[in-house]
């Protein structure tokens, strides 16, 4: 109805005036019909919606709260993840979460990725290659640069 006070169409609106005009001509059954596919396809798409989001807060929890930036002078610190910039050097270490999208920059390793793509197998990456936030190193460490701020 918020639709009609404003003079703007939107598909509730339509919906409603193809029922009414099917019950017009005579089509009852088939102006119901509408209504009903329009009211599931509804409820399914705010399932749909729901589990998107819930995937996503689940994806991002699984980023590390904390991660190794490497400074220009080659020293280490622990920081929070939030505080990465973009082109921030970071070092990722054995069995450590990648705590931000980042470009390896230097050596190689098989990164898993199973929890964003779902593959059951790592992937090699080498100098150059995106590794995605939160990704598994299982293997050697080796320093990236971040492409992107971490999320959160």
């Amino acid at each position: 109805m918020r639709a009609l006070r404003e003079w703007t169409l939107d598909v509730d609106l339509l919906m409603i005036v193809a029922a009414l005009g099917a019950a017009g001509i005579g089509q009852v059954f088939d102006g119901a019909l509408l209504i009903v596919i329009f009211a599931t396809s509804g409820a399914l798409e705010a399932f749909a919606t729901a589990r998107t989001a819930d995937s996503v807060r689940a994806l991002l929890d699984l980023a590390p709260e904390r991660t190794t930036r490497v400074r220009d002078d080659g020293t280490e610190d622990t920081i929070d993840t939030a505080e990465l910039a973009v082109g921030d050097l970071i070092r990722v270490r054995p069995g450590e979460r990648i705590g931000a999208d980042a470009v390896v920059v230097d050596g190689a390793s098989d990164v898993d990725q199973a929890s964003i793509t779902g593959e059951p197998l790592p992937v090699a990456k080498h100098p150059g290659d995106d590794t995605p936030a939160p990704s598994t190193a299982p293997g050697h460490c080796w320093p990236g640069c971040t492409a992107r701020p971490p999320s959160r």
